[in-house]
């Protein structure tokens, strides 16, 4: 009897409450991400990226930067060499709800300063849910990268975490152009 309390008690506290959102897994189709890019247009993936794979390189923090960077300059450099058309897209997703709504302009300026035009298009800050993707992602570090590989389709076909490690890189775009 002891035992069947303690079981069950366990797969109480293993269900996610209702309405939580499930963690990424490979398979399913990445959750809308509504954003607005550095260089200030609106964008929503999954449904803005289709047509072409994309690597999501998360940060919640301003100490993340520096762990999220050698991932987004390894995937920039790896897919370069790629046709435009087939190209993987290398986004740089900040997580930025805890940032005052009147320190963001400021926030933002700090950020695009030095930054090519072309690569603040795919810089995505993101100012809502950041729960819920902490959940999606299953954040344990708000200081670490928390990286997510989606196909042409918007698919999930990977995510991993923490420092870069060119193998997983090589991994994660090999599942994208399948």
């Amino acid at each position: 009897m002891k035992i069947l309390t303690t079981a069950c008690f366990a797969l109480a506290w293993s269900i996610a409450p209702a309405g939580a959102p499930p963690q990424l897994a490979p398979g399913t189709e990445l959750p809308a991400l509504q954003a607005k890019t550095l260089a200030g247009a609106e964008m929503n993936l999954p449904k803005d990226g289709k047509g072409r794979g994309a690597l999501l390189v998360v940060g919640f923090s301003k100490a993340s930067a520096d762990v999220t960077r050698p991932w987004l300059e390894a995937c920039r450099s790896t897919a370069a060499p790629k046709p435009a058309a087939t190209r993987t897209t290398c986004y740089d997703v900040r997580m930025l709800a805890e940032v005052p709504w009147l320190l963001r302009g400021l926030v933002e300026r700090g950020m695009r300063s030095g930054l090519p035009a072309d690569l603040q298009k795919t810089v995505l800050l993101i100012y809502s849910d950041n729960d819920a993707w902490r959940k999606r992602l299953g954040v344990a570090d708000a200081n670490s990268a928390y990286v997510v590989a989606c196909d042409k389709d918007g698919i999930v076909r990977a995510t991993t975490k923490g420092p870069h490690a060119q193998k997983e890189l090589e991994r994660l775009l090999g599942l994208i152009q399948g």
